[in-house]
């Protein structure tokens, strides 16, 4: 696993989730504590993945939040080799008032092995900007970058060794 950076007086935990479904992850946008978010236990990433629904609830304050008065999510994302990735508009909201969405996260995410940290950032109807703590997952290595990269894919061998 890669190392882990948090800023100072910041702690690492577990991500919250949904207490009737762990495999939504739950994001209090009043952010009322300094912490970064392990996903290890309920999310996990590898090279060539391809957009990744993220199931995710949002709240304010310990309370769902309402879908229905917001102009967008992003997902914003830096990547392990040092690049950025944002999405807008790639959502989609299943139950807006339960604060239950769908948030894209889109291929780019997963180019590069390594710590990927992470937040989503709602902008509501009056333009006001909630973001979560910042998560992080690892983006495991694929085994087939690694043989393509490598240059060990020769469809032509491949041809000869199936006869």
């Amino acid at each position: 696993m890669s190392e882990l950076f948090l800023p100072k007086d910041y702690t690492s935990e577990d991500v919250p989730v949904n207490e009737n479904n762990p495999d939504i992850i739950y994001l209090d946008l009043y952010k009322p504590r300094t912490v970064y978010y392990n996903m290890t236990a309920t999310f996990n990433g590898r090279q060539l993945d391809k957009d990744v629904p993220l199931k995710v609830q949002l709240g304010y304050g310990h309370k769902p939040l309402n879908l229905n008065n917001i102009k967008d999510i992003r997902f914003t994302a830096a990547k392990p080799d040092g690049t950025g990735v944002q999405t807008i508009g790639e959502y989609k909201i299943f139950n807006p008032i339960a604060g239950l969405v769908y948030v894209t996260i889109p291929a780019a995410t997963f180019s590069a092995p390594g710590m990927l940290y992470f937040n989503l950032q709602v902008i509501t109807n009056e333009d006001q900007l909630l973001s979560s703590n910042t998560c992080y997952f690892e983006v495991e290595a694929s085994f087939a970058r690694a043989v393509f990269n490598a240059g060990n894919y020769d469809t032509q061998k491949l041809k000869q060794l199936r006869r």
